[in-house]
């Protein structure tokens, strides 16, 4: 129910257009890279996008608020880019 109200909000304020849906893949795995400018991004992917997904985040993203109470609604993953094992150690939160 809060992401119909969201998506909602989002069509009227940004004038969301969804393009390019028969592109993605029907396999349940599927990698899409956003050069994100800012965390509003966040938001609007895993509002639009036709499969759950989990967001990979800087850990100095999560000392913002407003993000971390954003990443309630869906599933990330924190990492380090001065450490190169994170990556291949993920801690899902």
């Amino acid at each position: 129910m809060i992401a119909s109200l969201l998506k909602t909000i989002a069509k009227l304020l940004f004038r969301v257009e969804i393009h390019g849906f028969e592109n993605i893949p029907t396999q349940n795995k599927l990698i899409i890279v956003a050069n994100h400018e800012s965390f509003l991004d966040i938001l609007l992917l895993g509002l639009f996008l036709p499969k759950k997904a989990t967001f990979v985040i800087h850990n100095m993203g999560l000392k913002s608020w407003t993000l971390r109470q954003a990443l309630r609604l869906t599933p990330y993953t924190a990492v380090d880019s001065t450490n190169p094992f994170t990556i291949k150690n993920p801690r899902n939160c």
